[in-house]
């Protein structure tokens, strides 16, 4: 499941939307089923409406990008960065709950 919908969803619904540049075909493969949602913050430099851009689509040394689908800027700006599976909390370890 790539989840290449996301930017028309946002839109659809009045949202501010940027697609980042390659975001259809990103993700560790594709997704078994979306299971939950997590929201998390992702600290940054102050200035910026998503400084932290760079940092969730290619992610760390100790882990790879994405580590998120989406991310919300400060204007209220949403930034659709992958379609695929992402590591929000780290690796998946129990497909169980997190896919």
């Amino acid at each position: 499941l790539m989840v290449t919908n996301l930017a028309t969803i946002l839109r659809n619904a009045g949202l501010n939307v940027v697609e980042v540049s390659g975001w259809t075909t990103r993700g560790h493969g594709q997704m078994t089923a979306v299971k939950s949602i997590i929201v998390h913050h992702t600290a940054g430099p102050a200035t910026g409406d998503m400084p932290s851009l760079n940092f969730i689509r290619d992610g760390s040394s100790s882990l790879k990008g994405p580590l998120a689908q989406l991310g919300l800027g400060r204007t209220g700006t949403w930034y659709v960065i992958a379609a695929g599976l992402s590591y929000h909390a780290g690796v998946v370890t129990d497909s169980s709950l997190y896919s």
